[in-house]
């Protein structure tokens, strides 16, 4: 999901991979479920016994064996999200910060924001932002 913002932003992005330990022998049913997703997903995920483990991370105790993710990354989540800020206006979508959604009026359009005081009338979006606007 925000694979793509990064590479249009030139975000940094920190590739560290992720290693998911087994504290115990009841979690290895866990680890064979997270390890099926993957290779379902197309993540390549690597079985690491107790000694790989360790060789990867000193510190890491794993009972029986570990599972490795290298894929896993991380990006800063204040750059990321002004990002995406950035795109969704560039879409021509008009973001209302601290507006509550109040309805949905028809013709692709919203009410936001708080009540309207007496004789005025609340904010109202001609163009709501839609899940395609932002890919």
């Amino acid at each position: 999901m925000w694979s793509r913002p990064v590479q249009r932003g030139g975000l940094p992005l920190e590739r560290c991979g992720k290693l998911i330990v087994a504290r115990h022998a009841e979690e290895h049913a866990r680890l064979a479920t997270l390890e099926r997703r993957g290779r379902v997903n197309g993540v390549e995920v690597q079985r690491l016994d107790e000694t790989e483990t360790r060789a990867l991370e000193p510190r890491a105790r794993t009972f029986g064996h570990a599972l490795f993710v290298p894929s896993t990354a991380s990006v800063d989540p204040m750059q990321l999200l002004a990002a995406q800020q950035a795109d969704v206006i560039a879409a021509g979508a008009t973001l209302l910060c601290n507006h509550p959604y109040r309805a949905h009026l028809g013709d692709n359009r919203i009410q936001a924001g708080p009540r309207a005081p007496p004789g005025r009338h609340p904010h109202q979006l001609r163009r709501p932002l839609r899940r395609s606007d932002c890919a």
